[in-house]
């Protein structure tokens, strides 16, 4: 990692072995080496007077010096974020805004946060789909954080709200809602209802997802909103990590977070444990959904039970029922179709003529025909039907 100093005068550069060294732009003589961290040292940053430089490294710590004599001023150590083990790698990405007390890192596969530096409370978090990758900027009146989530920028208000957003489709009708408002993609004309769902959609909601009568909101405050849209009444209300991802069920509504899945249901039961790391399809019209498991996709029912499996021998990432087959998506691979209980191999498939990327979603198109779309913004279709 390096950086250099807003006067253009020093050079910082960080290294596995966990020390910085500060280069002279002049004469490229060292001035100074800077040790503290245990481990690889992944981002530097300096304030935008250059009167501090702050370090990310895999011992899990941030922390501040003065560049000018080499001190270190002070050690941050996140409580509000799942880091990596020491020695594995954190924090790929690091902002300082000395001026206003505050600092920004990348501290999760899908998180980043701002924090004050005098009381360490985190001020607001950003999270991704994807992954959040080594880029991070703030603007200069740090209204605005700007975080890479795959092949997309995101931008954020300074309170952790996005400002481009669709936060949920309604796909009975194609109606969107944005950060514009809420747009209608069919062009029909669709009038919503003035509903208690709707309000929590406009006013709480950071992100969601409908199915059938289903709507699963995900609030900017931390809490899982459940709503029954025909009732027009809310299922459940429950805390939950503000860096899940969320899918509505027949059965209700699926988290992901931390690398597990966690079924909640209607009322106040005990959310049910999913195991596997990751949800690669909800059938809107079966009410079951699969999730990606050691070296399986695991079908589940709407309250959680297993309903079958199909093997994966390789690196499926999503999957998708059609008719009476189960096809496992391995971008690298192709397709395999296997019978609904696994134990027969049916046919296979090539994606030729794919994107060199991670398809991101898939579907039954017309016909039985296998829809992917793609992290690059591609669609591609398929006969489902032929090897």
């Amino acid at each position: 990692a390096v950086a250099v100093r807003p006067d253009g005068r020093q050079v910082a550069a960080g290294c596995a072995d966990g020390t910085a060294w500060l280069y002279s732009v002049r004469d490229a003589s060292v001035e100074r080496r800077l040790e503290g961290h245990g481990h690889d040292i992944w981002s530097l940053a300096y304030s935008e007077d250059g009167e501090t430089l702050v370090t990310g490294g895999w011992d899990q710590t941030l922390r501040l010096w003065d560049p000018r004599t080499g001190r270190q001023r002070s050690v941050f150590r996140p409580t509000t974020c799942d880091l990596s083990p020491v020695g594995a790698p954190n924090f790929p990405a690091v902002v300082i805004d000395g001026e206003r007390g505050r600092l920004a890192a990348v501290c999760e596969r899908r998180k980043a946060a701002v924090w004050d530096l005098e009381s360490g409370d985190e001020l607001a978090s950003f999270t991704g789909r994807w992954g959040l990758d080594y880029s991070l900027a703030v603007s200069p009146d740090g209204s605005r954080v700007a975080t890479v989530d795959g092949p997309m920028v995101r931008l954020w208000e300074e309170d952790g709200r996005p400002v481009w957003r669709g936060t949920v489709m309604l796909p009975e009708s194609l109606t969107l809602h944005t950060h514009e408002g809420w747009v209608d993609l069919a062009g029909v004309g669709t009038v919503l209802p003035d509903s208690g769902w709707r309000r929590a959609v406009e006013e709480r909601a950071k992100v969601g997802d409908a199915s059938g009568d289903r709507l699963c909101l995900l609030t900017h405050d931390g809490q899982l909103e459940m709503w029954d849209r025909v009732g027009d009444s809310m299922l459940r209300q429950t805390p939950v990590s503000p860096s899940s991802m969320i899918y509505a069920t027949a059965g209700g509504c699926v988290l992901e977070e931390g690398g597990g899945i966690i079924l909640f249901l209607p009322g106040d039961s005990e959310p049910v444990p999913i195991p596997g790391y990751t949800v690669a399809f909800v059938d809107d019209e079966r009410g079951e959904f699969h999730v990606l498991a050691d070296e399986e996709v695991v079908r589940h029912g709407p309250g959680g039970e297993r309903l079958g499996s199909v093997p994966d021998p390789g690196n499926v990432q999503i999957s998708v029922r059609i008719g009476e087959s189960i096809a496992a998506i391995d971008p690298a691979e192709g397709v395999e179709f296997w019978s609904l209980d696994g134990a027969v191999r049916q046919r296979s498939l090539r994606l030729e003529d794919a994107p060199d990327l991670t398809p991101i979603h898939a579907l039954v198109g017309p016909g039985g025909t296998l829809v992917l779309a793609f992290l690059d913004g591609t669609v591609g279709i398929w006969d489902g039907h032929t090897a």
